[in-house]
């Protein structure tokens, strides 16, 4: 985490550098006040860090606002950075090369980029607050005691400093719209420090969740960057959620859904074919928080994967990122005879904006071989 910390502060206030840097050899004299301007400037850079956790510096109840709004700068300069970027390396080619393709003053092209950010974050805002569904239908070949089974799939809530009691509602009214058999949080259900969590209770409306055999989840790394998994496991069950760290439970309909402790603990640790050699012939399902082990988790018999953790790039063009990275990082693949679900995840990490993917709520309906 600290090394992170580091890393992600360092590209970001290289952005910030470089985008502030470009702006003042542009507008140079005309800039009112300058120093106070990029004292702001500097203040926006350092506040989604600093104001992260609880309890830090100024009272809870603004270091929200601060946040939030170091969360949305985080975004601005971004996409500011990569079309400045991209302004710039377009001038310098047609430099070498002796063109004039593109010639806009210097003002007009940068109050184009400072028109397309504020739109485009304001989309992704509105965007990232409404969740959607989507649906996919899989045909299981092994029996089970029930003809069809419907799974709600969850993953990425992030709850914290933004991610509220308000969003939460609306996550709890579209699970229970849905009908389901069962409900899976598929991790990073808080996104770094469970204080503010504990602090607005955003997660008491999950106690209304409608479901069949219950409501599962999983440990993803966010819910590792408390610290104390024990007390982070220990709250979740208080608010209903009935946790799976590298278990298993066989539901009332023969169905065996299995959850995996994430990736950044267990990596190489677990034997995942040894313990679901019980379970053999039934139909299995493996929560995993993140889309990295799916030979493993096809070998050892599984029929469903479930994962979140991608965002799907949260917002364009990451989305070239995690397709890069991983050999699916959303939607539906399948390994053999391994179905495999990756979700964009509902919440947010950083900036509550989502341009390109959606908040996302999986709603699987698997249909069975047989009736035992």
């Amino acid at each position: 985490m600290p090394l992170f910390v580091l890393f992600f502060s360092t590209v970001f206030g290289t952005m910030n550098i470089y985008v502030a840097y470009r702006l003042y050899h542009t507008f140079g004299a005309s800039l009112p006040s300058p120093w106070a301007l990029f004292s702001v400037w500097l203040f926006l850079d350092v506040a989604g860090m600093l104001f992260r956790t609880d309890g830090t510096i100024i009272p809870n109840a603004f270091t929200d606002y601060l946040y939030l709004a170091g969360a949305y700068w985080m975004a601005i300069i971004y996409y500011a950075f990569l079309l400045t970027l991209l302004c710039d390396t377009v001038n310098f080619l047609q430099k070498k090369l002796g063109l004039a393709i593109f010639q806009q003053p210097a003002k007009i092209t940068a109050y184009c980029i400072m028109l397309f950010c504020v739109a485009s974050i304001g989309y992704g805002a509105y965007n990232a607050g409404i969740p959607r569904p989507t649906y996919y239908n899989l045909a299981i070949d092994k029996a089970a005691k029930t003809a069809k089974m419907r799974i709600v799939l969850l993953s990425d809530i992030h709850f914290g400093k933004i991610v509220d009691k308000a969003m939460a509602e609306k996550f709890v009214a579209e699970i229970n719209r849905q009908q389901p058999d069962i409900v899976i949080f598929a991790g990073d259900i808080i996104d770094n420090e469970l204080q503010p969590v504990k602090r607005k209770s955003p997660m008491g409306s999950f106690k209304n969740i409608k479901s069949k055999y219950g409501v599962y989840g999983i440990m993803g790394n966010h819910d590792y960057f408390n610290r104390n998994a024990p007390e982070v496991i220990s709250y979740f069950e208080d608010q209903g959620i009935n946790m799976l760290v590298d278990q298993a439970v066989e539901l009332p309909n023969g169905v065996v859904l299995y959850g995996r402790d994430d990736y950044s603990q267990t990596a190489g640790k677990k034997d995942l074919a040894e313990n679901l050699a019980a379970y053999h012939g039934k139909p299995i399902l493996v929560a995993d928080h993140q889309p990295r082990r799916i030979k493993e988790t096809a070998a050892a018999g599984a029929d469903v994967l479930m994962s979140g953790h991608t965002h799907k790039g949260q917002f364009i063009p990451n989305n070239f990122i995690t397709r890069y990275i991983y050999d699916l990082d959303y939607g539906y693949k399948q390994f053999g005879n391994l179905h495999m679900i990756v979700t964009s995840g509902i919440g947010s990490w950083g900036p509550p904006v989502r341009i390109g993917s959606d908040a996302e709520v999986v709603v699987m309906t698997l249909s069975f071989a047989a009736v035992q």
